[in-house]
Protein backbone atom coordinates (compact mmCIF):
# COMPACT_ATOMS: atom_id res chain seq x y z
CA UNK A 1 0.00 0.00 0.00
CA UNK A 2 3.05 2.71 0.79
CA UNK A 3 4.28 2.59 -2.81
CA UNK A 4 0.87 2.49 -4.61
CA UNK A 5 -0.15 5.92 -1.96
CA UNK A 6 2.88 7.06 -0.80
CA UNK A 7 0.76 10.19 0.91
CA UNK A 8 -0.62 7.28 3.72
CA UNK A 9 -4.20 7.52 2.85
CA UNK A 10 -4.68 4.15 1.87
CA UNK A 11 -2.71 1.62 4.42
CA UNK A 12 -5.53 -1.75 3.92
CA UNK A 13 -8.44 -3.05 1.95
CA UNK A 14 -11.05 -1.57 3.53
CA UNK A 15 -9.57 2.40 2.75
CA UNK A 16 -8.44 0.55 -0.80
CA UNK A 17 -12.65 -0.48 -1.77
CA UNK A 18 -13.09 3.25 -0.51
CA UNK A 19 -10.86 5.35 -2.38
CA UNK A 20 -11.94 3.10 -5.43
CA UNK A 21 -15.73 3.67 -4.91
CA UNK A 22 -14.85 7.38 -4.48
CA UNK A 23 -12.36 7.71 -7.56
CA UNK A 24 -15.88 5.61 -9.09
CA UNK A 25 -17.78 8.48 -8.05
CA UNK A 26 -16.06 11.43 -9.28
CA UNK A 27 -15.41 9.97 -12.00
CA UNK A 28 -19.16 9.27 -13.18
CA UNK A 29 -20.17 12.82 -11.49
CA UNK A 30 -17.11 14.24 -13.95
CA UNK A 31 -18.90 11.91 -16.63
CA UNK A 32 -22.98 13.22 -16.25
CA UNK A 33 -21.52 16.70 -15.28
CA UNK A 34 -20.28 16.84 -18.34
CA UNK A 35 -23.47 15.26 -20.33
CA UNK A 36 -25.70 17.49 -18.60
CA UNK A 37 -23.62 20.65 -20.09
CA UNK A 38 -24.38 19.08 -23.44
CA UNK A 39 -27.88 18.49 -22.56
CA UNK A 40 -28.17 21.74 -21.86
CA UNK A 41 -26.39 23.54 -24.64
CA UNK A 42 -28.31 21.36 -27.02
CA UNK A 43 -31.60 22.15 -25.54
CA UNK A 44 -30.95 26.07 -25.09
CA UNK A 45 -29.95 26.17 -28.70
CA UNK A 46 -32.46 24.03 -30.39
CA UNK A 47 -34.78 26.53 -28.29
CA UNK A 48 -33.83 30.03 -29.09
CA UNK A 49 -33.90 28.90 -32.32
CA UNK A 50 -31.92 31.92 -33.44
CA UNK A 51 -31.38 33.13 -37.52
CA UNK A 52 -28.01 33.58 -38.07
CA UNK A 53 -26.76 35.02 -41.19
CA UNK A 54 -24.90 31.52 -42.38
CA UNK A 55 -23.96 32.81 -45.57
CA UNK A 56 -22.10 35.89 -43.89
CA UNK A 57 -20.86 33.74 -41.68
CA UNK A 58 -19.10 31.17 -44.04
CA UNK A 59 -17.39 34.37 -45.68
CA UNK A 60 -15.95 35.61 -42.38
CA UNK A 61 -14.61 31.89 -41.49
CA UNK A 62 -13.18 31.78 -45.11
CA UNK A 63 -11.76 35.31 -44.43
CA UNK A 64 -10.69 35.33 -41.09
CA UNK A 65 -8.81 32.06 -41.77
CA UNK A 66 -6.77 33.30 -44.60
CA UNK A 67 -7.81 30.65 -46.78
CA UNK A 68 -6.43 28.07 -44.19
CA UNK A 69 -9.42 26.12 -44.70
CA UNK A 70 -11.26 25.61 -48.33
CA UNK A 71 -15.48 27.04 -48.46
CA UNK A 72 -15.86 22.96 -48.86
CA UNK A 73 -14.08 21.93 -45.47
CA UNK A 74 -15.98 25.10 -43.72
CA UNK A 75 -19.54 24.14 -45.44
CA UNK A 76 -18.53 20.57 -44.39
CA UNK A 77 -17.74 21.69 -40.76
CA UNK A 78 -20.32 24.45 -40.94
CA UNK A 79 -23.62 23.02 -37.96
CA UNK A 80 -20.83 22.13 -35.76
CA UNK A 81 -19.76 25.89 -35.76
CA UNK A 82 -22.62 27.77 -35.67
CA UNK A 83 -24.07 25.56 -32.82
CA UNK A 84 -20.63 26.68 -30.76
CA UNK A 85 -21.31 30.09 -32.09
CA UNK A 86 -24.85 30.22 -31.18
CA UNK A 87 -24.00 28.97 -27.56
CA UNK A 88 -21.35 30.93 -27.51
CA UNK A 89 -24.12 34.25 -28.18
CA UNK A 90 -26.39 32.94 -25.91
CA UNK A 91 -23.89 32.43 -23.34
CA UNK A 92 -23.04 36.42 -23.10
CA UNK A 93 -26.75 36.73 -23.08
CA UNK A 94 -26.69 34.25 -19.48
CA UNK A 95 -23.97 36.04 -18.50
CA UNK A 96 -25.37 39.52 -18.72
CA UNK A 97 -28.89 37.78 -17.33
CA UNK A 98 -27.63 36.44 -14.57
CA UNK A 99 -24.67 39.06 -13.81
CA UNK A 100 -22.33 35.99 -13.76
CA UNK A 101 -18.92 36.63 -12.96
CA UNK A 102 -15.87 34.85 -12.59
CA UNK A 103 -13.38 36.30 -10.20
CA UNK A 104 -9.25 35.71 -10.30
CA UNK A 105 -9.62 33.40 -7.28
CA UNK A 106 -11.33 30.96 -8.99
CA UNK A 107 -9.27 31.68 -12.15
CA UNK A 108 -6.83 30.67 -10.31
CA UNK A 109 -8.05 27.61 -8.53
CA UNK A 110 -9.29 26.04 -11.79
CA UNK A 111 -5.65 26.37 -12.32
CA UNK A 112 -4.26 24.68 -9.48
CA UNK A 113 -7.03 22.30 -10.16
CA UNK A 114 -5.37 21.23 -13.68
CA UNK A 115 -1.95 21.81 -12.17
CA UNK A 116 -2.91 19.05 -9.99
CA UNK A 117 -4.92 16.76 -12.64
CA UNK A 118 -1.14 17.06 -14.80
CA UNK A 119 1.26 16.21 -12.37
CA UNK A 120 -0.76 12.84 -11.03
CA UNK A 121 -1.60 12.01 -14.37
CA UNK A 122 2.23 12.18 -14.66
CA UNK A 123 2.74 9.43 -11.91
CA UNK A 124 2.96 12.44 -9.16
CA UNK A 125 -1.03 12.44 -7.56
CA UNK A 126 0.07 14.25 -4.64
CA UNK A 127 2.62 16.88 -5.59
CA UNK A 128 4.50 19.36 -3.36
CA UNK A 129 2.48 22.71 -3.22
CA UNK A 130 5.31 24.71 -4.44
CA UNK A 131 5.33 22.57 -7.57
CA UNK A 132 1.65 23.29 -7.80
CA UNK A 133 1.80 26.99 -7.45
CA UNK A 134 4.93 27.68 -9.95
CA UNK A 135 2.56 25.48 -12.38
CA UNK A 136 -0.23 26.94 -12.01
CA UNK A 137 1.59 30.69 -12.40
CA UNK A 138 3.00 29.28 -15.35
CA UNK A 139 -0.92 28.45 -16.76
CA UNK A 140 -2.24 31.68 -16.13
CA UNK A 141 0.69 33.60 -17.40
CA UNK A 142 -0.51 31.94 -20.74
CA UNK A 143 -2.83 34.22 -22.16
CA UNK A 144 -4.52 31.46 -23.95
CA UNK A 145 -4.50 28.68 -21.66
CA UNK A 146 -5.85 31.35 -19.33
CA UNK A 147 -9.18 32.49 -21.82
CA UNK A 148 -9.93 29.15 -21.88
CA UNK A 149 -10.05 29.08 -18.15
CA UNK A 150 -12.29 31.38 -17.79
CA UNK A 151 -14.54 30.63 -21.28
CA UNK A 152 -14.82 27.12 -18.90
CA UNK A 153 -15.94 28.74 -15.61
CA UNK A 154 -18.55 31.00 -17.68
CA UNK A 155 -19.54 28.12 -19.09
CA UNK A 156 -20.25 25.99 -15.66
CA UNK A 157 -21.68 29.38 -13.98
CA UNK A 158 -24.38 29.50 -17.38
CA UNK A 159 -25.11 26.13 -17.00
CA UNK A 160 -25.68 26.47 -13.32
CA UNK A 161 -27.92 29.30 -13.75
CA UNK A 162 -29.64 27.86 -16.22
CA UNK A 163 -29.82 24.71 -14.21
CA UNK A 164 -31.47 26.94 -11.24
CA UNK A 165 -34.31 28.10 -14.10
CA UNK A 166 -35.10 25.20 -14.70
CA UNK A 167 -36.82 20.99 -13.51
CA UNK A 168 -34.14 18.85 -13.60
CA UNK A 169 -35.42 15.13 -13.34
CA UNK A 170 -32.63 12.88 -12.38
CA UNK A 171 -33.04 9.59 -13.72
CA UNK A 172 -30.95 6.45 -13.09
CA UNK A 173 -29.92 4.39 -16.14
CA UNK A 174 -27.49 1.72 -16.85
CA UNK A 175 -23.48 1.89 -18.05
CA UNK A 176 -25.26 0.81 -20.95
CA UNK A 177 -27.76 3.11 -21.68
CA UNK A 178 -25.34 5.95 -20.30
CA UNK A 179 -22.56 5.10 -23.06
CA UNK A 180 -25.30 5.16 -25.78
CA UNK A 181 -27.37 8.92 -24.61
CA UNK A 182 -23.84 10.01 -24.90
CA UNK A 183 -22.97 9.30 -28.09
CA UNK A 184 -26.12 10.53 -29.22
CA UNK A 185 -25.65 13.75 -27.72
CA UNK A 186 -22.10 14.21 -29.19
Amino acid sequence: FKMAFPAGNVTNEEELDKFFDEEIERELKRETDFMFVNVVRNYVVEKAALAMPEEFLKRWLYVINEGKFSREEIEKDFAAFLKMFTWNYLQKHFITEGELKVSQEEAKAEAMSFAQMQFAQYGMPAAPADMLENFAKQIMDNKEQLQKIYEKLFEEKVVEYIRGKVKVTEKAISADDFAKLAQELA
